[in-house]
């Protein structure tokens, strides 16, 4: 009787014994769970940029440095980016930190206006960061079109009945100024037509066209134009008329 109390107290503490290991391996296991959960947290970066121009020599130097908490980070890669006006950013270079966590690109001068940035890519401990935009203008080679000057133009009326014919007159003018060797256009309508070019003329040393037309068989309207030129806007003159009275 006393052998099979003691063989269940030995039982029972072997049993408690057990369980106790048991708990402290799962304490342990999830301990290790924990740990190889962990992500360390990742440190802010900054990324600075700086355009030195070297036209003479045809190329420029794009330069940045990285740091984080104001402290240089060497030996990280950081890329050059660039767009024009019709493209997007993307990568077209490459550069590892130096020392004091500069890195430095030397960029032929490209054949258009462009933009470059860089960018410092994600890190197992830094986040990723990217600078301002610096710009390299190039000059358009298209000249700028050719600015239109205004332009007026003033009519006269002087009838010689007993020669049959009127003279009708104008000068071309722009800022005060006449315009010689300029074409300018006579049309003409009636009550029952529209304006139409019946003549032809060119402006003489002081801008003035003349024309000498017929007397006409009905009312007449007449009115000069001048046409645009690339360095002139268009314009146009008032209307003078040449009244017929209806025979008796």
């Amino acid at each position: 009787m006393i052998a099979s109390r003691v063989s269940l107290l030995t039982r029972a503490g072997a049993a408690t014994a057990a369980t106790a290991i048991a708990l402290a391996g799962l304490a342990v296991t999830g301990s290790a769970a924990g740990a190889a959960t962990h992500h360390p947290r990742k440190l802010p970066t900054s990324l600075s940029i700086r355009l030195v121009k070297h036209t003479k020599d045809g190329f420029d130097v794009i330069s940045g440095q990285l740091r984080s908490h104001h402290v240089p980070l060497r030996h990280k890669t950081v890329l050059l980016e660039s767009r024009t006006a019709t493209t997007t950013f993307t990568v077209v270079d490459s550069a590892r930190t130096g020392a004091h966590g500069v890195a430095a690109f030397k960029v032929t001068l490209p054949a258009e206006t462009t933009k470059y940035k860089l960018v410092f890519a994600p890190h197992p401990n830094f986040r990723a960061s990217h600078s301002g935009v610096v710009t390299i203008r190039i000059p358009s080679t298209t000249p700028p079109p050719p600015v239109q000057l205004p332009t007026s133009l003033s009519i006269r009326l002087v009838k010689h009945p007993r020669k049959g014919i009127d003279v009708i007159s104008g000068q071309l003018r722009s800022h005060r100024v006449g315009l010689a060797g300029k074409t300018v256009l006579l049309e003409s309508r009636t009550a029952g037509t529209k304006f139409a070019v019946v003549d032809t003329g060119t402006t003489g040393p002081h801008g003035v066209v003349a024309f000498r037309e017929a007397t006409p068989a009905e009312t007449t309207k007449y009115k000069l134009v001048f046409e645009a030129l690339p360095n002139f806007k268009a314009s146009h003159s008032g209307v003078v008329t040449v009244l017929i009275k209806p025979a008796a």
